[in-house]
């Protein structure tokens, strides 16, 4: 699960009561992993606003035919309040297919100074321009989630989330001190790679990995749309015309 940092636990909490109360389930035990990131900015994080209704919600969703389609970009779920390179962060994803294998990457962004974007190389952060200079958030950390089909153990998926990193840093973000930047992996597993050879099979992986991270991150920022939150505090959409007329400047194409 991902949410607004200080919903964290009341999240876990809630997907304990989901197995017993919806599937009827009495686990001996349950390891409920939730990533977060901090959207004070935007939202009232000591109200904690999120909880059981709205986790058996999202749940419920997820686990029906009509979960079960694209993924839902934007300023959805944990997604909602975040900043992104001090425009509206958002929910974005991604994905590659390659020889017998593929790799998907959700982000839920919330790091990176507007300085600092860059887009497939073109300082885009510097060029655009907004109605004001975004003010600081509280937090400056990013969730990513990377997925794939491919058979592998443990130490490999390790090997893999670490280039979800590779992706990130593509746009230019430094990773600040304060910043919390994570990666989580998983594999269905039901592919065996033909070509196996020690970990070489892991090479093609490792650059879908990086591009789609990267992708999912662009596609978070176009994905938003702008907001005012709490205390009428406001994120500014990442304005997609400007951005074409940017890449004009630099003899550029969006890809």
């Amino acid at each position: 699960m991902l949410t607004e940092t200080l919903n964290t636990w009341r999240v876990a909490d809630a997907v304990v009561d989901y197995y017993q109360d919806r599937m009827g389930l009495q686990p001996r035990s349950l390891n409920v992993v939730v990533g977060e990131t901090n959207g004070g900015y935007l939202t009232d994080n000591l109200g904690r606003q999120v909880g059981r209704e709205q986790v058996f919600e999202v749940l419920d969703t997820s686990r029906s035919p009509q979960g079960r389609g694209r993924v839902p970009e934007g300023n959805v779920g944990g997604g909602t309040p975040m900043t992104g390179y001090g425009l509206k962060g958002s929910i974005g994803t991604s994905s590659r297919v390659g020889e017998g294998f593929t790799v998907g990457a959700l982000v839920q962004l919330n790091c990176g100074s507007k300085e600092d974007l860059s887009v497939s190389g073109v300082p885009v952060g510097r060029e655009v321009k907004l109605p004001e200079k975004p003010h600081a958030s509280p937090g400056n950390s990013i969730m990513m989630v990377v997925a794939t089909d491919l058979a592998m153990e443990s130490r490999q998926l390790w090997k893999v989330a670490k280039r979800a990193t590779f992706g990130l840093a593509r746009t230019d973000t430094y990773g600040g001190n304060e910043s919390g930047d994570f990666t989580i992996a998983f594999t269905t597993g039901k592919r065996v790679h033909e070509q196996r050879n020690g970990d070489e099979f892991l090479n093609p992986v490792y650059k879908a990995t990086a591009e789609a991270t990267e992708e999912a991150i662009v596609n978070a920022l176009f994905a938003a749309e702008t907001m005012t939150g709490h205390k009428g505090h406001v994120r500014y959409a990442l304005s997609l015309d400007q951005v074409l007329e940017i890449f004009g400047r630099y003899g550029r194409s969006l890809p």
